[in-house]
């Protein structure tokens, strides 16, 4: 497919990355030529410099022929005209990046009446990632699949617990109606079969219903605690989206900010936040703060670097759950090495929401995945797909369907049933299927099977 770019930066060139790793052909948009010139040595693609709305960029830039036209630039409003141009010159799909919360509460006007095909936020899916996390505490990571049925938790194996040294096949046995999908053992990711044995120090991925997810934890001797109090570091979007996303769970909120007019902003939509000014790398000024007595810490400034160091500040709080917000991607691995386990990256939240898109576009009718989450620094995809017509794959068991090398049938949800299925269990027309597998393995569901040559 043709795709347009509008603007080259993390988000911008992540969303390219993505594309051209996936075989479509991309064309960026920028206006500054530096920009440009940065991209181009890394990714296959063509270019246009200039400005995102301008009506012979965009022509240049081929949007008459064009697929999906995305608008990811610093601008909001910029976003917006650039994609309804695309729209009125011929693009088929637009989307654009709208990030201010003053956009955020007419999303219906801007999309139907401005004919907008997507508004991309990655500030409000990350308030939602960790408004998510707040409901499991102990767990590294989460994504649901199926209206919130289902949910996947990251996990660590800790030493002498119930999971040291269990086979995945007496797993369901000992723990519940539950399933391992995932394990990162060292560097290595994969996707296992029920001769593993877990063994200290792994990083597990668990799918089941909550209360059995809760039930894991009584089962592992953990407590299940609630978060009670959150510390955030930084009055930023995200700060404002998470704030309206939890303020009827009755957590004690304390936000640390440096500028007074993003506190007063901030106060003035939520006045019932304990409002410090402050900066909050500086560790005295934290402890001062009461770091300590807080059950959740959230370091969401605008500088990697400055919430790097205040994770790994608060990480010597060993009570402490840290949630950090990371938004350049190349840094992860480094910090994950640096023991920063949960961060959410914007960038990243966004990128898989248009990748899913890109690939509904490509994939005939009923095929298409719903949800979309990259696990591992991409190398696991778990996708859902709601089965809507009978097809090759439908009413056989699945020990007769020759499944495709590190393709695991996760679960279905059938009506009001949720199902870990077995090798006698059969897809049937109307289940939600969530599917876990190497990276760009499955497309659509019928990727899931072996291809005849």
């Amino acid at each position: 497919m043709n795709v347009i770019i509008a603007g080259g930066g993390k988000l911008g060139f992540a969303l390219a990355e993505d594309a051209v790793a996936n075989g479509h052909d991309v064309v960026m948009i920028d206006q500054n030529p530096s920009v440009i010139e940065r991209i181009e040595p890394k990714l296959d693609l063509g270019s246009v410099v200039g400005h995102a709305a301008g009506y012979e960029v965009l022509i240049e830039a081929g949007v008459r022929d064009c697929d999906v036209f995305v608008a990811a630039t610093v601008s909001d409003e910029l976003n917006i005209i650039s994609a309804i141009m695309a729209g009125k010159l011929g693009a088929s799909v637009t989307m654009a990046r709208v990030r201010n919360p003053e956009f955020s509460s007419q999303v219906s006007f801007v999309r139907d009446s401005l004919g907008i095909t997507h508004l991309l936020n990655p500030d409000l899916e990350a308030a939602r990632e960790i408004a998510t996390l707040i409901r499991f505490p102990e767990a590294l990571s989460v994504e649901t699949f199926a209206g919130g049925r289902i949910s996947m938790v990251e996990l660590v194996v800790e030493p002498g617990t119930i999971l040291d040294g269990i086979s995945l096949k007496n797993f369901k046995g000992r723990c519940g109606d539950l399933l391992v999908c995932v394990v990162r053992r060292g560097e290595t990711v994969f996707v296992p079969d029920g001769e593993v044995v877990l063994q200290a120090g792994d990083h597990i991925h668990v799918t089941g219903e909550i209360d059995r997810l809760a039930g894991l934890y009584r089962t592992m001797g953990t407590e299940a605690r609630r978060i009670r109090s959150m510390l955030i570091i930084g009055g930023g979007r995200i700060t404002y989206y998470l704030l309206a996303l939890t303020q009827k769970a009755k957590i004690a909120v304390k936000v640390i900010e440096t500028k007074r007019d993003v506190a007063e902003k901030l106060l003035a939509e939520y006045p019932w936040v304990n409002m410090t000014m402050g900066d909050g790398t500086d560790y005295d000024f934290l402890e001062d703060a009461g770091l300590s007595d807080y059950d959740l810490v959230l370091p969401l400034t605008g500088i990697d670097e400055e919430n790097a160091l205040i994770a790994m500040y608060a990480k010597q709080h060993e009570r402490l759950k840290v949630v950090t917000k990371v938004n350049r991607t190349h840094m992860l691995p480094l910090l994950s090495r640096l023991g920063i386990e949960t961060m959410i990256t914007p960038v990243r939240v966004t990128a898989d929401f248009v990748l899913r898109q890109l690939r509904s576009l490509e994939a005939s009718a009923g095929q298409a995945a719903v949800a979309l989450y990259r696990l591992e620094d991409h190398a696991i995809e778990v996708s859902e797909f709601y089965v809507q017509a009978e097809n090759g794959i439908t009413g056989r068991p699945l020990f007769e369907l020759d499944l495709q090398p590190g393709v695991l049938v996760a679960s279905l949800v059938r009506e009001h049933q949720v199902i870990f299925p077995d090798g006698r269990e059969t897809i049937k027309m109307g289940d939600h299927v969530v599917i876990v597998s190497y990276e760009g393995t499955v497309a659509t569901l019928g990727d899931i099977i072996r291809q005849k040559r």
